[in-house]
């Protein structure tokens, strides 16, 4: 398909269930799609999103301009808003309630434009969207958002990409971090520049983030997040990177990389590489991601919502990929990926993968474990088929395909699956 910005009638992988859901797509969204999230329109702000917002910043001590400055994070305009703001959140979640989004399959998945109605406006030569995938504290979620990304930045043209990550911990690691990093900056306060003690004790996690050189040894002795995990935590970012693995993509922990204590939890992680014709230099800051699994109870939800969001901002180093796809006919899979056990679960999004770049689309369920709940999903779309991998065809490198109607079973290896899949296409 060429480049351009000329509209194209193109049938797409993605099911606009709601007036929410957009009926026109770019390459990137139809890329999302693909994954599973779902095109909606971008969620505006509104006053009391922005009020709400006010209870994750609790610490309204003020601080003075000399102080900001002596902080020297040394923050890019891209970086200050690669990571979601809690009044992006509210404003998502308050459009959960509002379309009745609760009542849709989940884990929901979600794509949308950036920024969102009051955010910095970029110029014209950035782009932004945002994914969240809410519903599920499963450390395949991580994965997937992962996953997408590289997908859409590696269309885009960057290469040489790998990501650098870090845990926060759930709610009581935090907790234990804190207490520690709190007490560690009140016993060496006198080796702290004056001017920055205002800042590290309104957020001692600033101690971290801080690349002023005068504290360089004293950050470097501070406790980090990942010495206070919790067992569960150990195990869910263990998961997350052996995902990573998996997949091939590079990764870098950054310990001295923290989110924000009042709303991020769990991973954080950013997304670098070079942009297309570039061979060196600093790679480019393309994406960011993070968990938000306490900040829906704050805002008067009855139960905490995990949300697992990324953001991808980066600047238009050449022409983007920028056609529209006018959606006239929906297309619906014809298979459903069914996965048994985290073994299977490691090699599952590499396939959909591979199925994508085939221009196959299929249904998929990662971050649910149990085979009835799967079975369950599949059964009610009537597809055709479906691909099942358990821990026996993941050693294999297979696939078992079922006709749902015949109950037919075929082991097909993993190499052959896409053309396996396309012979089935064209013989109904």
């Amino acid at each position: 398909m060429s480049v351009g910005s000329k509209a194209t009638e193109r049938t797409v992988h993605t099911t606009p269930k709601a007036p929410y859901a957009l009926k026109e797509l770019d390459k990137v969204a139809e890329i999302a799609s693909f994954f599973g999230f779902l095109p909606i329109k971008t969620p505006e702000l509104s006053k009391d999103d922005r009020s709400k917002a006010n209870l994750f910043r609790a610490d309204n001590e003020k601080v003075t301009a000399a102080a900001k400055a002596a902080q020297a994070v040394s923050h890019t305009e891209i970086e200050d808003h690669i990571h979601s703001t809690p009044e992006e959140k509210i404003a998502l979640l308050r459009n959960y309630l509002e379309h009745n989004m609760s009542m849709l399959p989940h884990p929901l998945m979600l794509y949308y434009k950036k920024p969102l109605a009051g955010v910095v406006e970029k110029k014209k030569t950035h782009f932004q969207c945002g994914l969240d995938i809410i519903g599920t504290a499963n450390s395949v979620a991580e994965a997937l958002t992962i996953k997408t990304l590289y997908a859409i930045l590696s269309e885009q043209g960057f290469h040489d990409m790998y990501v650098e990550i870090n845990t926060m911990g759930d709610k009581d690691s935090i907790v234990r971090f804190e207490r520690e990093l709190s007490s560690f900056i009140k016993k060496n306060t006198a080796d702290i520049p004056t001017e920055l003690r205002a800042v590290v004790k309104r957020d001692p996690c600033d101690l971290l983030r801080s690349h002023d050189a005068r504290i360089a040894e004293l950050k470097e002795r501070a406790p980090k997040p990942m010495s206070y995990l919790s067992e569960a935590s150990i195990q869910h970012f263990k998961e997350v990177l052996e995902y990573l693995e998996a997949l091939n993509i590079p990764y870098r922990i950054d310990e001295y990389m923290v989110g924000d204590r009042t709303y991020c939890s769990q991973t954080i992680f950013k997304i670098r590489g070079l942009a297309k014709g570039q061979k060196d230099g600093d790679p480019m800051l393309l994406a960011g991601g993070a968990r938000h699994n306490y900040i829906s109870k704050k805002i008067g939800f009855k139960k905490d919502i995990p949300i697992m969001s990324a953001t991808i901002s980066y600047k238009k180093v050449s022409e983007p990929v920028v056609y529209k796809i006018t959606i006239k006919k929906i297309a619906q899979p014809k298979f459903y990926f069914i996965q048994l056990g985290f073994r299977a679960r490691l090699k599952s999004l590499h396939i959909i993968d591979t199925l994508r770049k085939a221009h196959i689309p299929v249904y998929h369920s990662l971050t649910k474990d149990k085979l009835i709940n799967q079975l369950s999903s599949a059964e009610s779309l009537r597809l055709s088929h479906l691909i099942i991998m358990g821990q026996k065809e993941a050693l294999d490198n297979t696939v078992v395909i079922r006709n749902m109607e015949t109950r037919a079973q075929d082991t097909v290896s993993c190499s052959e699956l896409s053309s396996y899949l396309q012979k089935l296409q064209k013989a109904r």
